[in-house]
């Protein structure tokens, strides 16, 4: 047991040293002009895509607020009705 507490610490920072290995090489400007080209040729596509997610998020996180703040008005309501019955 005591080996695996050693071992996980030590392959935690060989990944950082491996990663962090300095600056990435720079692109050529054949492998810029395909990026770019790539980048060009899929951007109306990947707009399309990432706002029609970003919609169906919204919708789905309106409809959850919407439900939350319903739930705990209702639990309000009761609570204040509750302690207005009790009185009479």
């Amino acid at each position: 047991m005591n080996n695996r507490l050693i071992y996980l610490p030590m392959l935690v920072i060989a990944f950082v040293f491996v990663s962090c290995s300095g600056e990435p090489p720079a692109l050529t400007p054949e492998e810029r002009y395909a990026v770019d080209t790539i980048y060009g040729s899929r951007f109306n596509e990947l707009k399309a895509e990432t706002d029609s997610l970003c919609q169906v998020m919204r919708d789905t996180m309106y409809v959850r607020l919407v439900d939350s703040l319903t739930n705990e008005y209702m639990k309000e309501l009761e609570y204040l009705l509750k302690d207005k019955i009790t009185e009479e």
